[in-house]
């Protein structure tokens, strides 16, 4: 997968119902709104939701200044494909779903 272009891999993963932003310039701290980040400089796609009964033992290690909170993150690099990483994303985003946090 050519990681070079962080528009095409939002733009694919958006085409694939899934909403996914870019990472801010400014880094974490600029998140404002909860949802999944495509961090080009790792590689990975974070999301970051609302403080939670699901999450809320993370705020104090994994939280920015606005309050939200980096609940987890997927790697890019083990992915070939864009829709295996696609797929992925779809699963984790039905365990957010199952567990309240979107």
């Amino acid at each position: 997968m050519n990681l070079d272009n962080s528009e095409t891999i939002i733009s694919t993963l958006n085409g694939q119902g899934l909403e996914v932003f870019e990472y801010p310039d400014g880094g974490m701290d600029e998140i404002a709104a909860p949802g999944f980040y495509y961090n080009w400089q790792t590689a990975s796609i974070e999301h970051w939701s609302l403080p939670c009964d699901y999450n809320n033992v993370m705020r104090s290690h994994f939280s920015n200044k606005n309050g939200i909170i980096q609940d987890g993150f997927q790697s890019v690099l083990p992915f070939e494909d864009i829709m295996d990483l696609s797929d992925k994303i779809k699963n984790w985003n039905e365990h957010l779903i199952r567990y309240g946090v979107v």
